[in-house]
């Protein structure tokens, strides 16, 4: 089996094609068990690489399924080629909060110098008539598959993380003073803290508690919504940065709130995981199977407040070891024959183009 990912992240927004595209790549070609290798979707879309695309027999395409992208993936469809489209969101659902709610809503684009442009087209619309015709639909999370089945067969393809770098900041990890509560993640979690109670929980702490609050990702918005003095704000990292910074959490949090943060994936927390870090979680879908492995509250602030001030002072040290045991486990190089008989079940399909 010859597998092509098709990948749409940029460099300054990179960790979805991490996970989603260059993982498994790597991971298929050390198992030895099929090839895969990975474009950009601008190359793909103007039709560059062609021997590259000839070259594979399963094509999977990131997101951004319009334009071009749709009238090229149909050419090598009818060239009998297995299209997959790989989706990490409901872009439905998106709030107006997120910061790419005017590209997916309305076509609208910023660039580098904050020049605005508008597309011919609206990407939602051709997301879904792109969605349509494809063989099939990947998703990392139950319920996002429930939401994309009206398209196209869909199936699960969970985020297996690549573990090595986080064994290797976990391994050198040295207790800090004063302890740190941790929070990273990019520019559509603002509604999640904002309407999870997680804010007053963290300012009635503080007033008691002697410990760091570390948001990261760059998103100004959340530390100015928490109004909490001292607060570290931490600019976006680099991918490979990032288990070196969560080495500097004593206690991570993953706050979700709404119907959009259903659909998020367990990423967050696994990492958290990975690093032998408690945590505490919105008891919300995306973290259900990892219930036994930390606290997940109601978004009470009570509730909040209680649990984070446990994992502080009485970190259950027996429930960290078998959360990382679990985390590590999943460790994407284990997981590859589960991938590649997902791939041949989708190619083994019948499915019409129209």
């Amino acid at each position: 089996m010859k597998l092509l990912y098709i990948y749409s992240d940029g460099k300054n927004e990179w960790n979805c094609s991490e996970w989603r595209c260059v993982m498994p790549m790597q991971a298929i070609n050390k198992s030895g068990l099929a090839e895969a290798k990975m474009m950009s979707i601008g190359d793909f879309s103007e039709g560059l690489e062609y021997e590259t695309v000839e070259w594979a027999d399963v094509i999977i395409i990131q997101r951004n399924m319009f334009g071009s992208v749709i009238q090229n993936m149909l050419h090598w469809r009818f060239m009998g080629k297995t299209i997959i489209l790989d989706v990490d969101d409901n872009y439905h659902m998106i709030p107006s909060s997120v910061l790419s709610f005017p590209f997916w809503r309305s076509g609208k684009q910023i660039d580098d110098k904050g020049n605005t442009t508008t597309l011919p087209f609206e990407p939602l619309q051709q997301l879904e008539i792109g969605a349509s015709l494809v063989n099939a639909i990947t998703a990392p999370s139950r319920v996002l598959v429930e939401d994309w089945k009206k398209y196209a067969p869909t199936f699960l393809i969970p985020n297996y993380p690549t573990t090595a770098p986080f064994t290797k900041a976990f391994e050198s990890l040295q207790p800090l003073r004063p302890p740190a509560v941790g929070w990273g993640g990019s520019f559509s979690h603002i509604d999640s803290f904002a309407n999870s109670n997680v804010g007053p929980a963290l300012r009635r702490l503080k007033e008691r508690l002697n410990f760091r609050l570390m948001i990261a990702g760059g998103d100004g918005r959340i530390a100015h919504m928490l109004r909490i003095p001292g607060t570290e704000t931490i600019r976006w990292k680099l991918y490979h940065e990032w288990p070196t910074l969560l080495s500097e959490f004593t206690v991570g949090i993953a706050p979700l709130a709404g119907m959009y943060d259903q659909r998020r994936s367990w990423i967050k927390v696994l990492e958290y995981m990975l690093m032998g870090i408690p945590w505490i979680a919105s008891d919300m879908l995306p973290y259900e199977d990892l219930r036994p492995y930390g606290a997940l509250v109601r978004n009470s602030a009570k509730e909040w407040e209680q649990a984070i001030e446990d994992a502080l002072t009485y970190p259950d040290r027996e429930q960290i070891t078998r959360a990382r045991e679990f985390a590590l486990a999943q460790e994407i190089d284990l997981h590859v024959p589960e991938l590649l008989e997902t791939y041949q079940k989708i190619i083994d399909m019948e499915k019409p183009i129209i």
